[in-house]
């Protein structure tokens, strides 16, 4: 579910049974708040961006109140946002968004450990190695 608007946000929030939910919040070059429920909505609003001149300008994560802006360039190509998980042999798995600005073929990826909103790791990629269904550019239309 893709929610329009922080007033629209709060009401969906006041009424829902969804409690424990890490949203991602995309801020759009038109100052639109889309807040999406889960990364299948990442997946859906990848046909919005960049067809519709709609282009990203920034990526939060939000649990409950608390929202922690992870990624913002109005000049980045594209942006990166991908589940993972976090664990060690015979410990606990921490759940986790990483979440990137794609420059070109490089992507400045960071691990946000949830529902915490903490930064875990730092580090560049190259955009061959992204999961394709992760990435949305700004400019669909010209980089395909």
């Amino acid at each position: 579910m893709i929610i329009e608007g922080v007033k629209n946000w709060k009401e969906y929030y006041k009424t829902s049974k969804i409690r424990r939910n890490t949203w991602i919040v995309v801020t759009t070059d038109d100052d639109r708040d889309l807040f999406l429920e889960n990364h299948k909505d990442w997946i859906s609003l990848k046909n919005q961006i960049g067809k519709d001149k709609n282009k990203i300008h920034s990526i939060a994560l939000q649990y409950r109140s608390h929202r922690m802006e992870t990624a913002n360039d109005p000049k980045a190509d594209g942006f990166y946002v991908v589940p993972t998980a976090k664990g060690e042999y015979g410990g606990d798995t921490k759940q986790c968004y990483t979440v990137g600005i794609i420059h070109g073929k490089k992507v400045d990826k960071c691990i946000w450990i949830t529902p915490e909103l903490v930064p875990d790791d730092k580090y560049v990629d190259t955009l061959e190695r992204c999961f394709p269904e992760a990435i949305i550019l700004n400019d669909e239309e010209n980089k395909t």
